[in-house]
């Protein structure tokens, strides 16, 4: 077997090395034509993409198919390379294509480029133990060799099914003692079944849509799809908390509004917050919403009348990234300023924040503090241990409630896992969530 230095000094490797230098011009544009948050994007995973797609080609090539040549093995792996490239090119103008584009490009070269961004830390250890192998220094290294270098397409397959196939689960949420004094993880119950509405006296049912990114893997149809079944599990409120397009969708204009068409016929019940994506293309958004009777609320409430009584719903605004500072007084202000407009007794108070790291800049004990705050943005962190009945992420412990139930004081907050993704292609280990959470609600205050 030769090594990596080798295959390089040869020449051998110069086919990828020529397409990973030409493929540079697709980050480039993007970045030109998309601005600095797509340019800092870029920065970040196309090194990756590229050095991982280099480990996982060398070592598919020189151990796994070593038994086939390296000419048919490396033109198997770089022609694989390519493919993925033509899927990431089609980024340079964005658009939703149709099922043929989806089945030939946009799900193989999906797959591929999490292999690759896969292939970066497991590629690489599966070079280390394959050295530890040949050398014969340890026990069970050939073994973990194969077990790394096969891992990034398994993952990136299993991946695939996370990504469209949202679990359907029913959420109980029931009021507790419990006080936290700071943003922590509580205990609720979480069923992986579809309950029908049961006309339970003092249980509020909301849907909560959010994360969709309508683009990529969510097409029209796909969305359209799940908001049907959402609709046919007859919650008393529909609730959407943003990021409702990905790149994709932003450049096809009309395509939210067909995508969010079951739910006009429930006028009333329907109402949105902003996410962070979604003020890069706020006419659009903005359109779709109103052309399907949801209301936006942007620092905004809105008093409907359910089964348990009157319940408030409060849309918070999604501040820019350079307005970070003004986050805590921006939410206090809103809750106070709608607290202060309240009059009349209300039964439950529910507050759209897309963000559930500003849950933190609650107030539990003032005037107006809501008892469920709704949240996404993190997609329950994408790559986690939750589809094996764990709750680690890789943003546990961090300053983001990555997805469940959690309590401040006496306020509550449900992170929604979403369904959508953006940035890291897919979700691995991190299952979609499409969800009705059953409240139980005390009498009216």
């Amino acid at each position: 077997m030769s090594s990596p230095l080798e295959l390089l000094k040869s020449g051998a490797l110069e086919p990828f090395l020529a397409l990973a230098f030409a493929s540079l011009l697709i980050p480039i544009w993007v970045a030109a034509r998309f601005g600095a948050a797509a340019a800092r994007l870029c920065l970040f995973l196309w090194p990756a993409i590229t050095l991982g797609a280099l480990l996982l080609l060398l070592y598919l090539s020189r151990v796994v198919l070593s038994s086939v040549g390296w000419p048919v093995a490396s033109a198997i792996g770089i022609g694989a390379y390519a493919w993925m490239l033509v899927h990431l090119a089609g980024l340079t103008a964005p658009r939703l294509r149709g099922k043929f584009y989806a089945a030939a490009v946009l799900i193989p070269g999906t797959v591929l480029t999490t292999a690759c961004l896969l292939g970066v830390p497991l590629g690489a250890g599966a070079w280390i133990a394959w050295g530890a192998c040949v050398s014969g220094s340890g026990r069970g290294t050939c073994q973990a060799s194969l077990a790394l270098g096969l891992a990034p397409w398994f993952l990136a397959a299993g991946g695939l099914f996370s990504s469209v196939r949202p679990r359907k689960e029913t959420v109980r949420i029931r009021p507790d003692a419990e006080r936290p004094s700071r943003p922590q993880r509580l205990s609720f119950e979480r069923r992986r079944e579809v309950l029908p509405n049961r006309g339970e006296p003092g249980v509020l049912r909301v849907a909560q849509v959010t994360d969709p990114h309508l683009g990529g893997l969510w097409s029209v149809a796909r969305l359209r799809s799940m908001l049907e079944r959402i609709a046919a599990r007859e919650p008393d409120l529909v609730l959407l908390t943003g990021d409702l397009l990905a790149l994709e969708g932003m450049f096809s204009p009309g395509a939210l509004a067909q995508a969010l068409a079951p739910l006009r016929d429930r006028p009333g019940t329907c109402f949105a917050a902003l996410g962070n994506h979604d003020l890069d293309a706020l006419g659009e958004v903005r359109r779709a919403l109103s052309a399907n009777g949801i209301r936006l609320l942007v620092d905004q409430r809105w008093r409907v009348q359910t089964r348990v009584g009157p319940v408030e719903v409060i849309g918070i605004a999604q501040l820019r990234s350079r307005d970070f500072a003004q986050r805590p007084e921006h939410v206090r202000k809103v809750l106070a300023q709608t607290a202060a407009a309240a009059g009349a007794a209300i039964a439950y108070r529910i507050c759209l924040l897309h963000d559930p790291s500003r849950f933190a800049d609650i107030d539990p004990d003032a005037p107006g503090a809501p008892d469920l705050v709704l949240s996404g943005h993190v997609h329950g962190g994408q790559l986690g241990l939750v589809a094996l009945g764990l709750p680690w992420t890789i943003l546990t412990g961090t300053r983001w409630p990555d997805h469940g139930l959690w309590g401040l004081g006496r306020c509550r907050l449900y992170a929604h896992r979403g369904t959508g993704t953006f940035g890291f292609p897919l979700r691995i280990g991190v299952p979609g969530e499409e969800s009705v959470l059953e409240i139980e609600v005390k009498a009216t205050s």
